[in-house]
């Protein structure tokens, strides 16, 4: 209806977008909150205008009878009350389903058209015209437009209502009346004048409404991070606990039970992996958050790491009786961290190890994606449901583990992840099908990263060639010696630990002695 009545208005659609990258109020929240701030104004805006309207009625009654007053008058009686039909419809339409921008470019078309009624009003009021009845017609007209100046939020609403109201105006007057060329022009002046100073208004409003909304997400971020943090502390205090009480009880047990001592030891050697896997993992979640890591980007083979990790799940594949296949291409390579993305492909080939059930399968693919390369990592796991996608993400969250079993994780495997992908700019989504009575249940996990240059030939050669026998040195024990530098008290068990496995400890007490006495040895310890 709005386009039936406002003609084909596509310069006010192209300008629209415009108006609010220019007031940066491109925001949808602000965009929205500047509409309903200048929605609750309408009823003011409206009854100033009709108040203006009958005191023009009242001044000049007996002239009403003049076609082009009457005309006029009517005409700008009748916009009232279809503005607020419009106005109406929008108030009863659903919040989630109104589209601000829409109502936006209906604004500007009713702002314009406005603008057009008051910028003919002289050319309205031109049989009447005397001494008397122009300057009365130019003062309402210079309110009417300064306070719909003040009165007007949305971005560039003056900027399309100025124009045609003071340009008419001013042009008007100048052809009616040459005398007054001065006043003409001096209302060119101010249409320039106050066309910048409203889009600066415009901005200045909308930046406050942009800085409140990042305020409030700002407060958001810091009350999920505290939830988190509580979450994280919760999970962290239980897990340590845990390995920790069994470790004393199993002391104790140890200390009175010598016969129990091998599987006591067993176990105790259990705890402590499961604590030292704790302690790494939050190490490792630490560094990240501190920005800690150091990254060196570089031409990554990926045969290379994958040959690796191959070599590193192969007998848990067979052992827990699951197919394990990887599928590259021997030339494909990234530009990434070689250290870092072989933990990010450790943690999701661990995790797709923890949770597909025996007779499965476990795929690690790569496919060229433009400049990008996308590594696939594929089970037949049970799936992950579509609303825990982002969940799985955070720390200490395992979907089917509430009893906290050590054996199925920590829950930080994915969170790692996820910083390490962030901090080498690759992308980390998921794919995941949860649904068993379908007969088909997986989850895909995908690390898009850069290409890089392809190794060459002898390097694929030398990494595919089987290990050269050392038969001759297998048997053979080496002496090694070990520095161990730090206090007195905390070299103590270190060192006895040395020599039980038959290496020789040497503990000075600074790192400075620590070089002297590696340089002057014939043998040089391996850090």
């Amino acid at each position: 209806m709005g386009a039936k009545i406002y003609g084909k208005t596509t310069m006010i659609r192209w300008l629209a977008p415009r108006f609010l990258r220019y007031t940066q109020a491109d925001d949808p929240r602000v965009l929205r909150e500047l509409f309903l701030a200048q929605y609750r104004q309408f009823t003011l805006n409206t009854t100033a205008i009709l108040f203006f309207l009958i005191a023009l009625a009242i001044i000049f009654h007996d002239f009403l009878r003049t076609p082009s007053v009457l005309a006029w008058t009517v005409a700008h009686m009748l916009t009232g009350p279809y503005f607020t039909y419009l106005f109406r419809r929008f108030s009863n339409i659903p919040e989630h389903k109104r589209d601000y921008f829409k109502w936006y470019v209906i604004s500007l078309r009713m702002e314009c058209f406005s603008g057009f009624m008051w910028g003919i009003m002289p050319l309205a009021f031109f049989p009447i015209y005397d001494n008397l009845t122009l300057p009365i017609i130019i003062l309402g007209s210079v309110i009417v437009i300064a306070a719909a100046m003040a009165l007007m939020f949305l971005p560039g609403g003056f900027a399309v209502y100025g124009p045609p109201a003071i340009f008419l105006q001013a042009t008007t007057i100048i052809w009616l009346r040459p005398d007054l060329f001065i006043m003409g022009l001096l209302g060119y002046m101010y249409l320039g004048m106050s066309v910048v100073t409203s889009l600066n208004v415009n901005r200045a409003v909308a930046r406050a409404s942009l800085l409140r909304f990042k305020n409030q997400d700002m407060l958001e971020s810091v009350e999920q991070a505290n939830v988190a943090k509580s979450r994280f502390l919760a999970s962290a205090s239980h897990d340590l606990r845990q390995p920790l009480h069994a470790l004393s009880l199993l002391l104790g047990v140890l200390s009175n039970k010598r016969e129990y001592r091998e599987d006591i030891v067993q176990r105790m050697q259990k705890s402590v992996s499961s604590l030292e896997m704790l302690f790494n993992s939050l190490l490792d979640i630490s560094k990240l958050d501190a920005n800690a890591v150091d990254v060196h980007i570089q031409d990554v083979p990926l045969g290379d790491v994958l040959h690796q990790l191959k070599e590193d799940y192969s007998g848990a594949a067979v052992q827990k009786g699951l197919g394990f296949h990887i599928d590259i291409n021997p030339q494909h390579a990234v530009r990434s961290d070689p250290i870092l993305l072989k933990r990010i492909l450790s943690n999701l080939i661990s995790n797709a190890f923890r949770y597909t059930p025996a007779g499965g399968h476990i795929d690690v693919a790569a496919r060229q994606e433009g400049d990008k390369l996308v590594i696939e990592v594929r089970d037949t796991g049970p799936g992950i449901p579509a609303d825990k996608h982002e969940e799985i993400f955070a720390e200490f969250v395992q979907l089917d583990n509430p009893e906290r079993d050590r054996n199925k994780g920590l829950g930080l495997g994915l969170a790692i992840v996820r910083r390490l992908c962030h901090l080498l700019a690759h992308d980390v989504d998921l794919h995941s099908t949860a649904d068993p009575l379908s007969g088909h249940t997986g989850t895909t996990f995908c690390i898009r990263a850069p290409l890089g240059a392809a190794p060459s030939a002898s390097r694929v050669a030398m990494r595919d060639a089987p290990p050269a026998s050392n038969s001759e040195h297998s048997d053979e024990t080496q002496e090694g010696i070990v520095l161990v530098v730090d206090d007195e008290k905390m070299c103590a068990t270190p060192c006895r630990i040395c020599s039980i496995a038959g290496v020789t400890p040497h503990s000075p007490r600074t790192a400075a002695k620590a070089r002297s006495k590696s340089s002057t040895n014939a043998v040089s310890p391996r850090m």
